[in-house]
């Protein structure tokens, strides 16, 4: 499958984005949102990711099937893409650069991810963390506590590389700890013509 994501593919899914009911309403927060469904520990069936996006199927219109032929292919190349890229030596996101677009996509990261190894894990506490830092500061912490205003200069600083390390690491986490070391190498790509071939 191609993975290319072309112009008027990224200018019809801000028209569709614009539909959602849970604030995942730009390409940013989208493909945060995408990533935190590969990070987390279990599978979501798309039927429960389109009902979270848009609502129930008897409330949301469509304007046509195109639509959502449309809607799933790019789908399918964010989340294809973005599962190879957290494979490779080093990650970064597709489109977000700007430090705006890096809290939109962390709060989408945040709206989707979700894992036990959190309570378990310091290493993934951290890198969890990392994220909430670039997404939204803590104003209680920042007036009370020193220690997490030198945490949030550190990460303000470099927050594209340090946001794309925590993701990686994250997502190393969860393959380690949850899947066994013998599935390290494997990734949570949709095989969408078989869904028994999908890796988690």
């Amino acid at each position: 499958m191609n993975l290319k994501i072309t112009k008027k593919e990224i200018s019809s899914l801000h028209e569709i984005l614009k539909t959602t009911v849970n604030d995942i309403n730009n390409i940013y927060k989208y493909e945060g949102y995408i990533v935190g469904f590969i990070c987390s520990e279990n599978i979501t069936p798309m039927s429960v990711l389109m009902e979270d996006l848009f609502g129930s199927s008897d409330k949301h219109e469509w304007n046509s099937l195109d639509d959502v032929n449309l809607f799933m292919d790019i789908y399918k190349k964010i989340n294809n893409k973005s599962a190879n890229k957290l494979k490779s030596h080093i990650y970064r996101p597709i489109f977000a650069k700007s430090k705006e677009e890096l809290s939109d996509y962390a709060f989408g990261f945040l709206k989707a991810f979700s894992s036990s190894l959190i309570e378990t894990n310091k290493d993934m506490g951290l890198e969890y963390m990392i994220v909430c830092v670039i997404y939204k500061l803590d104003q209680d912490l920042i007036d009370t506590d020193s220690e997490y205003v030198k945490f949030v200069n550190t990460i303000l600083e470099k927050p594209l590389i340090n946001l794309s390390l925590a993701i990686r690491n994250i997502d190393n986490i969860r393959k380690m700890d949850f899947l066994g070391a013998n599935t390290v190498e494997k990734s949570n790509i949709i095989d969408f013509n078989s869904n028994n071939g999908t890796i988690h």
